[in-house]
């Protein structure tokens, strides 16, 4: 009886679990980085933060393991040179 019991529950815990590590969400990362760009006293040293373009090129590459470390990376940023250096690193693992 137990194991009845333990089976379905160890499946829905698996089904979560890997829910949980599917591909990032690029509207929460871009969402992020807007919020950033806003709050960042060095924002004018930069051209401006697009959003469109942002979630475009997330919805691109979000399966790839590079995005999944810089979307990783980006939410754990507190101002724009921190999320260049995500970008600068993630362009640097796609090129290989």
């Amino acid at each position: 009886m137990r194991n009845v019991i333990i089976a379905p529950l160890t499946l829905a815990l698996s089904a979560l679990a890997v829910a949980g590590c599917g591909a990032p969400n690029p509207e929460e990362v871009c969402g992020h980085i807007e919020g950033v760009w806003g709050k960042d006293p060095e924002a004018s040293k930069y051209k401006p933060f697009d959003k469109a373009n942002c979630l475009s090129n997330g919805n691109m590459k979000k399966e790839l393991p590079a995005y999944r470390t810089y979307a990783k990376c980006v939410k754990e940023a507190a101002t724009i040179e921190a999320i260049n250096v995500c970008a600068k690193a993630m362009d640097a693992a796609l090129k290989g």
